[in-house]
């Protein structure tokens, strides 16, 4: 992510605050059998900020459904969505909406089990909830296909 393009449409603040949800978020559940990917850290150089999370090997779930035409198994399917409804659980009793919930926000692990990433537009819960991150997407990012 490079710093300047959240700068520039006011949203510096955002970078800070999507990584201190990271953190939380990370933090719950059984540390040995986490249901969101691992925070390790985050470094910024030459304008780029770079988070350090725990190896995904598999990729996110979206490139595994791709990659596998004739579906997955029925005991497969019950096992990962057992274990994501699992990871939501542990995210809402930290306090958190994930909000952002498709295929290319879980990652697969290396023991083959999907993860939550990417708390871009996370909010925390209760009667005085607050948004933790913005809204929105960058003309970079999803409008640069258009007119191509």
């Amino acid at each position: 992510m490079q710093r300047k393009n959240y700068e520039l449409r006011g949203m510096g603040q955002q970078l800070a605050t999507e990584v201190q949800t990271m953190q939380r978020a990370s933090s719950v559940g059984d540390p040995g059998w986490s249901r969101v990917v691992q925070f390790h850290g985050c470094q910024e150089e030459a304008g780029c900020i770079f988070l350090l999370l725990e190896l995904c090997m598999y990729g996110n779930l979206t490139q595994q459904l791709t990659n596998a035409p004739q579906g997955i198994s029925e005991t497969t399917a019950i096992r990962c969505a057992r274990h994501l409804f699992q990871g939501l659980r542990d995210i809402h009793a930290a306090g958190i909406i994930h909000r952002d919930i498709k295929p290319g926000n879980l990652m697969v692990t290396e023991e083959v089990q999907p993860v939550w990433l990417d708390f871009g537009l996370a909010r925390e819960t209760g009667a005085d909830a607050v948004a933790l991150t913005l809204s929105g997407v960058f003309p970079s990012s999803a409008m640069s296909s258009f007119g191509s």
